[in-house]
């Protein structure tokens, strides 16, 4: 096979069988062949490369001619195949065959066949060995006992000088190597799915470790860490190190079967056991993942509360419901505690001081190179992180928190995140947690599609004992597994109730550290600098430690308590219309949800919180009956936006475009296929009726160009209604929907758009008129008015055309009495070139205004009557006129891409410029459009001053104007600029720019 064929040559999907080299011959085929060719079979000739002595490399280079004796299938006419099962093929080729074919992946039938064991289901184990192993001396030094178990491995992978002891159990896919020169062995038991460094175990670990762990001791110890937490460090590092396998691969696990479910407790609430109970909410958490720098606690979930509002209320509420005096505590860490305490002083009766915090530990960062502590002396801080919320258990234990608790008589504590604001006291489930005996209870909720990355419960199959997996734990080659929602069908709530004197007793049992599974997360040092030094940040989950405990236990609940924040996608859900906030300030799924949350998927670009709330300005859509909505480019949604089933909602331009209003039902949008030109509505796709339903406008760019000529509107209105009247007098058929297509194209044709040549309208004009002409003929022969109707009408149809128009209506059907329709139709049309100026200025006012067009489509889109587009003007935001002015040598201030200071477009407002737009925020910023906006003020120094309406100014220069402007009776913005410019007597030459411009908005 050529070089370049290799990909093809290696497709099993084109060439499906290869040659067992089991062949059947002829003799007396054989022997004719031979007879016809002179003796010489013409077999395909092979050649290869060799050294004359072949184990020494350094001898002379030869070629070896060959020929296989399958290529004879060519050669003999009528040759044939036969396809055999697996069991007759077992050849040995390599050591690695070898190796394979004598483990117990194969077996020796009672007729001395080997065949694969019928548990390999016809599929043998691959082996790959290192190239020191190419010799069957040298293969058999590494498996001088026999080699391993084979019969339920997938792939077995030797690197390095290594030997297998006894009674070695390969499983799945594993990899040994040895990194080290001097030889390892390794160590019987089972290996499953893993990848195994024996230089790292023996005996370099305990080396490494020993090496390490002196300056992470000091490191923390200089920080004032506690002994608790140094211990549960030095556990986690040394797991880190040893080079085990940290994943938890499929093979090991089983699903979970029937649990009890909340609905099914029937039992009598104790309401004494919440004077035992302690309610304990993780608030350790930044919310760096969402562009947080504070407590992700203190982010807005409804328009006047927070999380941590929230909480507090949820807690009054639990006191006045219960009547007791319940006790609260918040684990924060060290950079949530300040803003924590802050925000919650409004809140005394809570507590204080350690009554309230429980204050997480922090962590060292691991350099990813070395294992070595990081460091970072331009900003110290990034050199620890927090250890994951596993870290509750040796902070309340390092803290002395767990004994002090115990003391004042406390048996019990339920564990919930600060983001699950379904996650309250329910004395239901208290009281069955303690008549149960458990030491541990998870609150689990059934997987749905959303949850199905999250952490899943499961089965060690070895112990039976439930375990918590999360993403981090699995293989990437069990993905797919781990996201079957038929398989494990429980997610974890991180709902926790532990029993606190299981817990000490725990601690006593394991030496004072619980040895939690460890999961290592790849970040930079600095987190917002991806150049940054790549650092490990060791964390473990506070749920794993239902392995840890034996006799735990889980509890499937609804999912009204489960209502977390992870991500902006869930906090974009959590504030629509498919969550709603109980009396008791839960914020729990809509009762119409029937517990299944809407899967929302935001693009990469709005993983930050900033960037979200530019996507929803006016809150989010409805997601009431929403089951998926996905979100991609640059855009921002309406207000009345409402979504049902699965959405697509994109745009694939560089351009931002906004949702517009209206319901979207199970489809994909590309909002850049719909709008192509940012200052037009056209295209938007909407259905929109008058009130009278006479004239149905396809879109509100039709319906503004129909407002934007009142003449042209009353026209169409009446080709219609006598179009109707008349069908329905003479029975014949309507001209309604004619006359509808007729009005658009009349429309269409005189409504042209900026930039568009009078030829091109004159060639939509004359489209309209053929069209209405075809009206009248479909309406049986419209009579074309008089000469005498024409002048009373002023109408300007040629001779020719009058002539052609009483050719088509020669007939006589209509009398004369009924020639109103023809009127109409013709008024409309000779009047087009007549109007097609004033059109032209109108439609300038609303497509050349961002803000009018904003407007327009938004009051168009909800199907309005014409005296409400009439009124369009008066009720658009009043426009407003501010001038740049910069002290120098500054050239001016530069537009900025949001209200964000440091989002800078590179071209600057110049020094006396006028823009137009509208003040926001209380004067700090200016808005020009959706997405240009230009501070007010740098620093201390005010950028722009606002000029006052033109008429108001006439005897004012613009430095003493004080008010915004706005252009009135359809006057276009730039006159209006134009005229404040002129009373002002700027310049004659910033005049000409500002003419020519005709718009000072920048674009």
């Amino acid at each position: 096979c050529p070089p370049e064929d290799e990909k093809n040559f290696q497709n099993i999907d084109v060439y499906k069988y290869f040659n067992t080299n089991n062949l059947w011959v002829d003799l007396k085929s054989l022997k004719a062949l031979f007879e016809k060719h002179d003796g010489s079979v013409p077999l395909p000739v092979m050649k290869n490369s060799k050294t004359v002595d072949p184990r020494d490399k350094t001898s002379t280079k030869v070629l070896q001619l060959e020929t296989a004796m399958g290529a004879a299938i060519e050669c003999f006419p009528g040759s044939t195949a036969l396809v055999v099962p697996r069991s007759r093929f077992a050849p040995v080729k390599t050591t690695n065959d070898l190796f394979s074919l004598r483990s117990d992946a194969y077996i020796l039938t009672h007729d001395h066949r080997v065949v694969l064991h019928p548990d390999r289901h016809g599929v043998p184990p691959i082996v790959k060995l290192d190239a020191r192993y190419k010799f069957v001396d040298a293969m058999e030094q590494a498996i001088p006992h026999g080699p391993p178990s084979l019969l339920e491995c997938k792939q077995l992978v030797v690197e390095g000088n290594l030997s297998f002891c006894e009674n070695v159990v390969i499983k799945g896919r594993v990899t040994f190597k040895n990194a080290d020169s001097t030889h390892q062995w390794v160590p019987s038991g089972i290996y499953v799915d893993q990848t195994i460094n024996l230089a790292a175990l023996i005996p370099q670990a305990p080396r490494l470790m020993e090496s390490l762990w002196p300056c992470y001791e000091a490191k923390m110890r200089k920080q004032g860490c506690n002994e608790a937490a140094i211990a549960a460090f030095k556990y986690n590092l040394s797991v880190l190190v040893s080079g085990n396998d940290i994943m938890i691969p499929e093979d090991v696990l089983d699903s979970v079967g029937d649990l009890r479910r909340y609905e099914e407790l029937i039992l009598e609430p104790k309401a004494a056991l919440l004077q035992q109970t302690v309610i304990l909410k993780l608030n350790g958490g930044l919310g760096t993942g969402m562009g947080l720098d504070k407590a992700k606690s203190l982010l807005r979930v409804t328009e006047v509360n927070s999380f941590l509002d929230l909480i507090a209320k949820q807690v009054r509420s639990m006191k006045q419901e219960f009547h007791a005096d319940l006790r609260f505590m918040l684990m924060n860490s060290f950079s949530t505690s300040c803003d924590t305490l802050a925000a919650l002083a409004k809140y005394p009766d809570l507590g204080s001081g350690k009554e309230l915090e429980l204050l997480q530990n922090k962590a060292p960062k691991v350099t990813a190179d070395d294992f070595k502590p990081v460091e970072w002396p331009t900003k110290p801080e990034h050199e620890w992180c927090p250890p994951g919320h596993g870290d509750l258990y040796p902070a309340m234990l390092g803290s002395g928190t767990l004994d002090r608790l115990l003391e004042e008589g406390f048996c019990y504590m339920f564990v919930s995140n600060s983001d699950n604001l379904g996650a309250t006291m329910d004395l239901k489930i208290l009281s069955y947690f303690a008549s149960s005996g458990a030491p541990f209870m998870m609150e689990v909720a059934a997987r749905t599609e959303a949850d199905k990355k999250g952490g899943h419960l499961a089965r060690r199959k070895t112990t039976g004992t439930l375990l918590l997996r999360e993403s981090a734990q699995c293989p990437e080659r069990d993905e797919k597994a781990f996201q079957d929602t038929t398989k494990y069908k429980y997610f974890n709530t991180n709902n926790l109730w532990v029993d606190l004197r299981a817990l000490k007793a725990l601690f006593e049992q394991s030496g004072g550290s619980i040895p939690l599974p460890v999961m290592k997360n790849s970040k930079t040092v600095d987190p917002r600098d991806k150049l940054s030094t790549k650092v490990l940040q060791i964390e473990t989950a506070m749920g794993a430690a239902i392995e840890c405990f034996p006799g735990a236990t889980a509890l499937v609940i609804p999912r009204s308590r489960f209502a977390p924040v992870k991500t902006t996608s869930d906090l974009f859900a959590l504030r629509s219309d498919a969550y709603i906030v109980t009396s008791d300030h839960r914020v729990v799924l809509h009762p119409d949800r029937q517990g299944v949350p809407p899967n929302v998927k935001l693009d990469s670009r709005f993983k930050f919180v900033d960037a979200m709330q530019q996507v929803i300005p006016h809150g989010p859509p409805s997601l009431l009956g929403c089951q998926e909505l996905t979100v991609e480019g640059n855009l921002s949604f309406r207000e009345g936006v409402v979504i049902k089933g699965r959405v697509t909602i994109k745009n694939t331009s560089n351009d931002h475009q906004w949702v517009s209003p209206g319901t979207y039902s199970d489809r994909t949008i590309d909002l850049a296929a719909k709008i192509q030109d940012e200052s037009s509505l056209a295209k938007h796709g909407f259905s929109n009726y008058y009130n009278d339903n006479m004239l149905r406008c396809p879109s509100p760019d039709l319906m503004m160009r129909l407002y934007c000529s009142s003449e042209l509107y009353a026209r169409v209105a009446s080709i219609g209604k006598a179009a109707s009247m008349h069908s329905d007098s003479q029975g014949k058929p309507s001209m309604v929907t004619m006359a509808q297509a007729s009005a658009a194209d009349i429309a269409s044709g005189s409504a042209t758009k900026q930039g568009e040549t009078r030829q091109q309208a004159q060639e939509a004009a004359q489209q309209a008129r053929e069209a209405a002409r075809h009206a009248r003929q479909l309406a049986n022969g419209m009579p074309t008015p008089t000469k005498k109707q024409r002048e009373d009408n002023q109408l300007t149809t040629s001779d020719s055309e009058v002539s052609t128009a009483e050719e088509e209506t020669s007939d006589g059907s209509w009398t004369q009495g009924n020639d109103q329709p023809a009127t109409e139709v013709a008024y409309a049309v000779n009047t087009l070139p007549s109007i097609d100026v004033e059109i032209v200025e109108r439609l300038e006012t609303f497509f050349g205004n961002k803000l009018l067009s904003a407007k327009a489509e938004e009051v168009v889109s909800k199907g309005v009557a014409r005296a409400d587009l009439e009124n369009l003007l008066s009720r658009c935001p009043r426009l407003q006129f501010y001038r740049v002015s910069v002290p120098k040598p500054y050239p001016g201030v530069q537009y900025r891409k949001t209200k964000h200071v440091d989002d800078r477009y590179q071209r600057y407002a110049e020094d006396g410029a006028v823009l137009v737009g509208q003040a926001e925020d209380d004067g700090q910023w200016f808005k020009i459009s959706t997405n240009v906006f230009v501070p007010m003020f740098v620093g201390k120094i005010r950028v722009l001053k606002p000029v006052l309406r033109p008429e108001e100014s006439a005897d004012l220069p613009l430095s003493e104007a004080s008010d915004g402007a706005q252009s009135e009776n359809g006057q276009h913005r730039w006159q209006a600029v134009q005229k404040a410019a002129n009373q002002a007597k700027l310049g004659k030459r910033r005049m000409g720019e500002m003419g020519r411009k005709k718009d000072c908005c920048v674009q």
